[in-house]
């Protein structure tokens, strides 16, 4: 029984320019490397001609599907640049009361983490930080 054996790139270019010239796939296994089986090459051959490449591509993505969407997600972008010191209950009653979805508070703080959202980013900067109310404090 045969080893598996990785193409490397070069090897995967090699056979994807054999198999455009009409190459067989006995002599394509041969040519390219000796450890490359004709299994190899015929699945190769097949990819390259249902994708267009001689690599298996990734059709699925994987994990399970995201609990907030993309329409979920530029509501939340909206929400907070109206409205930026929400607190997570919040955000989760807007998402339920605009999409119907409940979504927990950890996977909006999940959301938050991905999209480079922090607390102390969407906060406001109370009004004794300004520096104008605080000379005007200061002169009375």
């Amino acid at each position: 029984m045969p080893q598996n054996y990785a193409c490397t790139p070069s090897q995967h270019d090699q056979v994807k320019t054999m198999l455009e010239t009409g190459t067989e796939l006995k002599k394509i296994a041969e040519l390219v490397n000796p450890k490359l089986s004709y299994q190899t090459v015929l699945r190769m051959r097949r990819n390259f001609v249902n994708f267009g490449t001689t690599k298996t591509p990734r059709l699925v993505r994987m994990g399970r599907t995201p609990k907030i969407t993309n329409e979920m997600s530029e509501a939340l972008k909206a929400e907070l640049q109206l409205r930026p010191s929400l607190y997570y209950d919040e955000l989760q009653w807007s998402l339920y009361d605009q999409f119907e979805e409940w979504v927990s508070e950890s996977t909006i703080l999940r959301w938050m983490r991905t999209n480079k959202y922090t607390k102390k980013r969407i906060r406001f900067i109370p009004s004794e930080r300004d520096q104008l109310l605080r000379d005007d404090w200061i002169r009375r």
